[in-house]
């Protein structure tokens, strides 16, 4: 079941602070054509939430063009700003005090075992760096999921939410359900994994997933780069993450053809250490980097009995440096590597990511599958020390058993059934 989502940004298009990566990841999980944007002095509350299943709020408007518009929307809402959540004119009014801001908390504490925080308890690593939010206060029937770990604030509640028909501070109840996130404008940029997860989760619960029966796709496999080396290959290639029934492989290159390295750059990603690659030659376009193999690739597979229905393949990128172009392509081995998904040109240089979502979930050929798949990334740049830079290579989708045969069989003797009853009734 598909879940539409509003995401409010400052921007004409989303490209304030954070809100291309949140927007990226939005529509990673619940699909590019389900999530619309809209720049908050346009919104408008009468008609924006037609056929709209949560609204995302980003901090990088100004409090003016959101506040008024969605507190008494049946539709949930999740939120950062927080001059609409605190005390100081904001009428969702989850937050009973001014909230505190914090540049120094990295870790949250999960309060409570619910449906935001599941998969998830005790301290957590929540941020890289960037600008976190906390209260001294909640309003009645608003409750804590997670606190301070560290930092300014420790132990005050940092992420918390209210039901829909729980007390609020201004319009009482609340007619939707409402979540506050606490990070500011760019601090999505340097979330942790865990971190990504308690704000997806929040927009599941504020939208009420599972009364639609929505199942989000998992990580299947993720690649982060975790440890430094110099070598083309070892445990720094590894997946750091593959879901249960499901093995992948390390990232592997193509010899002389290019370099691959670990490296922790400067100046330093939110994220480090991450992948450098080096092509050597030049290969200034896409067509000359699949022509002279400039590509490093890796694979993942589902275990016997089983199949996966994959949704999308995303990445982080950056140039090394400003001289240009520089990009990527993405083809597959279902073909042969011989059509590509898509390739772009990289917009951003370090220490500024791009995250990039090559959707799949409608294209029949990645669904149902049973054997093992290679993804080949080609790269292109001017030269031999233009370097292109990856993180958070993430294959996303859904693994699924395969009907044992006598079940299968049930259930095509079952088709079989209701279709000579209505030809019977017919």
């Amino acid at each position: 079941q598909a879940v539409t989502v509003l995401f409010i940004g400052n921007n004409a298009t989303p490209n304030a602070g954070a809100d291309a990566n949140v927007m990226v990841h939005l529509q990673a999980r619940y699909g590019v054509a389900n999530v619309f944007y809209k720049q908050a002095s346009a919104a408008n509350n009468t008609t924006d939430l037609l056929g709209i299943d949560v609204v995302v709020a980003s901090s990088t408007p100004g409090s003016g063009d959101i506040r008024g518009k969605y507190q008494n929307s049946a539709v949930g809402v999740v939120n950062w700003e927080e001059a609409v959540m605190d005390s100081a004119a904001g009428e969702f009014g989850l937050s009973t005090v001014v909230m505190t801001k914090s540049t120094t908390t990295t870790h949250l504490n999960i309060d409570l075992d619910h449906p935001i925080t599941a998969g998830l308890s005790g301290q957590i690593h929540f941020a890289h760096s960037g600008e976190t939010l906390n209260t001294t206060g909640l309003a009645g029937g608003t409750f804590s999921l997670a606190s301070a770990a560290n930092g300014t604030g420790a132990g005050n509640a940092a992420l918390f939410a209210v039901d829909s028909g729980g007390a609020v501070g201004v319009d009482s109840p609340a007619e939707g359900r409402r979540v506050m996130v606490p990070i500011t404008d760019n601090t999505f940029n340097a979330l942790t994994s865990q971190g990504r997860q308690l704000v997806m989760q929040s927009v599941d619960w504020a939208a009420n997933t599972e009364a639609l029966g929505f199942v989000a796709p998992k990580t299947l496999a993720q690649w982060t780069f975790p440890d430094l080396t110099a070598a083309e290959t070892g445990s720094g290639y590894a997946p750091t993450t593959t879901a249960a029934n499901i093995v992948a492989g390390n990232v592997d290159g193509t010899n002389s053809l290019i370099t691959l390295v670990i490296e922790n750059p400067s100046p330093a990603y939110p994220t480090q250490p991450v992948l450098r690659i080096f092509p050597t030659d030049g290969n200034t376009n896409i067509a000359s980097a699949v022509s002279g193999d400039k590509y490093f690739e890796f694979t993942v597979a589902p275990i016997a009995d089983h199949v996966m229905d994959l949704t999308g393949i995303m990445f982080d990128a950056a140039r090394g440096g400003g001289s240009t172009p520089r990009g990527w392509g993405l083809a597959s081995s279902l073909d042969d590597f011989a059509t590509l998904l898509d390739t772009q040109a990289i917009g951003t240089a370090r220490p500024n990511f791009t995250t990039y979502l090559v959707e799949l979930r409608d294209n029949p050929l990645f669904q149902n599958l049973a054997e093992e798949l290679t993804f080949r990334m080609y790269v292109f740049s001017p030269g031999n020390g233009s370097t292109i830079e990856f993180d958070n290579i993430t294959v996303l989708g859904h693994v699924n058993a395969v009907p044992e045969p006598a079940t299968a069989a049930l259930g095509l003797m079952g088709l079989a059934m209701l279709g000579l009853r209505r030809r019977r009734n017919a």
